[in-house]
Protein backbone atom coordinates (compact mmCIF):
# COMPACT_ATOMS: atom_id res chain seq x y z
CA UNK A 1 0.00 0.00 0.00
CA UNK A 2 1.59 3.37 -0.79
CA UNK A 3 0.73 6.25 1.44
CA UNK A 4 0.77 9.60 -0.55
CA UNK A 5 2.35 12.52 2.14
CA UNK A 6 -0.12 15.36 2.60
CA UNK A 7 1.05 18.99 3.14
CA UNK A 8 4.93 17.92 2.01
CA UNK A 9 4.79 19.95 -1.29
CA UNK A 10 7.83 21.93 -3.03
CA UNK A 11 6.93 23.27 -6.43
CA UNK A 12 8.27 25.88 -9.03
CA UNK A 13 5.40 27.97 -7.87
CA UNK A 14 7.13 28.42 -4.53
CA UNK A 15 9.90 30.29 -6.17
CA UNK A 16 8.49 32.76 -7.55
CA UNK A 17 6.39 33.48 -4.03
CA UNK A 18 9.67 33.72 -2.05
CA UNK A 19 10.53 36.53 -4.82
CA UNK A 20 7.46 38.42 -3.48
CA UNK A 21 8.12 37.70 -0.17
CA UNK A 22 11.78 38.54 -0.35
CA UNK A 23 11.42 42.03 -2.05
CA UNK A 24 8.35 42.91 0.34
CA UNK A 25 10.92 41.73 3.06
CA UNK A 26 13.69 43.73 2.06
CA UNK A 27 11.91 47.22 1.36
CA UNK A 28 10.35 46.93 5.23
CA UNK A 29 13.82 46.17 6.65
CA UNK A 30 14.88 49.39 4.79
CA UNK A 31 11.99 51.78 5.89
CA UNK A 32 12.34 49.86 9.50
CA UNK A 33 15.66 50.87 9.48
CA UNK A 34 15.29 54.55 8.40
CA UNK A 35 12.69 55.23 10.81
CA UNK A 36 14.57 53.56 13.56
CA UNK A 37 17.93 55.69 12.95
CA UNK A 38 15.59 58.58 12.61
CA UNK A 39 13.76 57.89 16.18
CA UNK A 40 17.40 57.26 18.02
CA UNK A 41 18.74 60.67 16.41
CA UNK A 42 15.81 62.50 17.48
CA UNK A 43 16.20 60.87 21.12
CA UNK A 44 19.55 61.69 21.12
CA UNK A 45 18.79 65.63 19.78
CA UNK A 46 16.77 66.04 22.47
CA UNK A 47 18.80 64.45 25.15
CA UNK A 48 21.78 66.63 24.63
CA UNK A 49 19.86 69.42 25.63
CA UNK A 50 21.82 70.55 29.19
CA UNK A 51 18.54 70.73 30.75
CA UNK A 52 18.16 67.05 30.76
CA UNK A 53 20.58 64.46 32.47
CA UNK A 54 19.55 61.41 31.05
CA UNK A 55 22.87 60.16 29.67
CA UNK A 56 22.53 57.35 32.24
CA UNK A 57 19.24 56.58 31.10
CA UNK A 58 18.70 52.66 30.52
CA UNK A 59 16.43 53.54 27.41
CA UNK A 60 18.78 55.74 25.86
CA UNK A 61 21.40 53.41 25.92
CA UNK A 62 18.81 50.19 24.75
CA UNK A 63 17.74 52.36 22.20
CA UNK A 64 21.64 53.45 20.72
CA UNK A 65 22.41 49.79 20.93
CA UNK A 66 19.39 48.44 19.14
CA UNK A 67 20.18 51.24 16.46
CA UNK A 68 23.80 50.19 15.75
CA UNK A 69 23.11 46.48 16.34
CA UNK A 70 19.88 46.52 13.82
CA UNK A 71 21.51 46.89 10.77
CA UNK A 72 24.04 43.88 11.09
CA UNK A 73 21.48 41.64 12.12
CA UNK A 74 18.45 42.24 9.61
CA UNK A 75 21.32 42.09 7.43
CA UNK A 76 22.38 38.35 7.86
CA UNK A 77 19.07 37.41 8.96
CA UNK A 78 17.54 38.37 5.29
CA UNK A 79 20.62 36.55 3.62
CA UNK A 80 19.78 33.71 5.56
CA UNK A 81 16.23 33.48 5.57
CA UNK A 82 16.35 33.85 1.58
CA UNK A 83 19.07 30.35 1.62
CA UNK A 84 16.51 28.82 4.35
CA UNK A 85 13.38 29.34 1.74
CA UNK A 86 14.88 28.23 -1.36
CA UNK A 87 16.91 25.14 -0.12
CA UNK A 88 13.54 24.27 1.91
CA UNK A 89 11.44 24.03 -1.94
CA UNK A 90 14.37 22.16 -3.32
CA UNK A 91 14.28 19.40 -0.38
CA UNK A 92 10.72 19.77 -0.52
CA UNK A 93 10.14 19.42 -4.47
CA UNK A 94 11.38 15.81 -3.61
CA UNK A 95 8.12 14.98 -1.82
CA UNK A 96 6.04 16.52 -5.43
CA UNK A 97 5.14 13.41 -7.68
CA UNK A 98 6.15 15.02 -11.34
CA UNK A 99 6.20 13.92 -14.96
CA UNK A 100 8.91 14.48 -17.41
CA UNK A 101 6.02 15.33 -19.96
CA UNK A 102 5.56 18.69 -17.52
CA UNK A 103 9.40 19.57 -17.87
CA UNK A 104 9.12 22.09 -20.76
CA UNK A 105 6.23 23.81 -18.39
CA UNK A 106 8.91 24.63 -15.78
CA UNK A 107 11.18 26.19 -17.98
CA UNK A 108 8.85 28.10 -19.29
CA UNK A 109 7.90 29.00 -15.85
CA UNK A 110 11.51 29.60 -14.56
CA UNK A 111 11.80 32.32 -17.25
CA UNK A 112 8.74 33.75 -16.23
CA UNK A 113 9.49 34.31 -12.41
CA UNK A 114 13.28 35.32 -13.83
CA UNK A 115 11.54 37.78 -15.27
CA UNK A 116 9.09 38.75 -12.57
CA UNK A 117 12.45 38.85 -10.38
CA UNK A 118 13.90 40.95 -13.03
CA UNK A 119 11.09 43.48 -11.96
CA UNK A 120 11.22 43.22 -8.32
CA UNK A 121 14.76 43.81 -8.21
CA UNK A 122 14.96 47.06 -10.54
CA UNK A 123 11.87 48.22 -8.25
CA UNK A 124 13.89 47.63 -5.26
CA UNK A 125 16.87 49.92 -6.75
CA UNK A 126 14.18 52.31 -7.84
CA UNK A 127 12.79 52.95 -4.59
CA UNK A 128 16.81 52.68 -2.71
CA UNK A 129 17.85 55.36 -5.11
CA UNK A 130 15.47 58.03 -3.20
CA UNK A 131 17.59 60.19 -1.66
CA UNK A 132 15.89 59.58 1.40
CA UNK A 133 16.78 56.22 1.59
CA UNK A 134 20.03 55.86 -0.07
CA UNK A 135 22.20 56.10 2.63
CA UNK A 136 19.94 53.86 5.00
CA UNK A 137 20.44 51.41 2.16
CA UNK A 138 24.45 51.07 1.81
CA UNK A 139 24.12 49.66 5.81
CA UNK A 140 22.67 46.70 3.78
CA UNK A 141 25.62 45.47 1.83
CA UNK A 142 24.20 41.68 1.69
CA UNK A 143 20.54 42.29 1.11
CA UNK A 144 21.81 44.86 -1.82
CA UNK A 145 23.92 41.55 -3.42
CA UNK A 146 20.81 39.18 -3.08
CA UNK A 147 18.54 42.06 -4.40
CA UNK A 148 20.69 42.75 -7.50
CA UNK A 149 21.70 39.49 -8.34
CA UNK A 150 18.05 38.18 -7.46
CA UNK A 151 17.02 37.00 -11.43
CA UNK A 152 20.07 35.17 -11.44
CA UNK A 153 19.49 33.46 -8.17
CA UNK A 154 16.29 32.56 -9.10
CA UNK A 155 17.37 30.58 -12.16
CA UNK A 156 19.98 29.05 -10.30
CA UNK A 157 17.45 27.84 -7.59
CA UNK A 158 14.73 27.23 -10.48
CA UNK A 159 17.21 24.71 -12.19
CA UNK A 160 17.74 22.80 -8.83
CA UNK A 161 14.13 22.49 -8.16
CA UNK A 162 13.81 21.40 -12.04
CA UNK A 163 16.38 18.89 -11.44
CA UNK A 164 14.71 17.39 -7.77
CA UNK A 165 11.54 17.40 -9.64
CA UNK A 166 11.84 15.84 -12.78
CA UNK A 167 15.20 13.32 -12.25
CA UNK A 168 13.03 10.92 -10.22
CA UNK A 169 11.03 9.66 -13.49
CA UNK A 170 8.09 9.44 -14.34
CA UNK A 171 5.23 9.23 -11.77
CA UNK A 172 7.86 8.02 -9.24
CA UNK A 173 7.09 8.63 -5.91
CA UNK A 174 10.27 10.82 -3.76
Amino acid sequence: MVRKKKGKKGNLFDILFIGVFIFIMAITIIFSSKILHEVADGFNETLADDSFNFSNNETVTTLNTLSDEFDLVYDSSFVIIFMVLNIGVIVSAFWVRSHPAFFFVAVLLLIIFAFLNMIFSNTYFEIMSEPDLAGTALNFPMMTLVMRYLPYFTIVFSIFTIVVLYAKGGGQEG
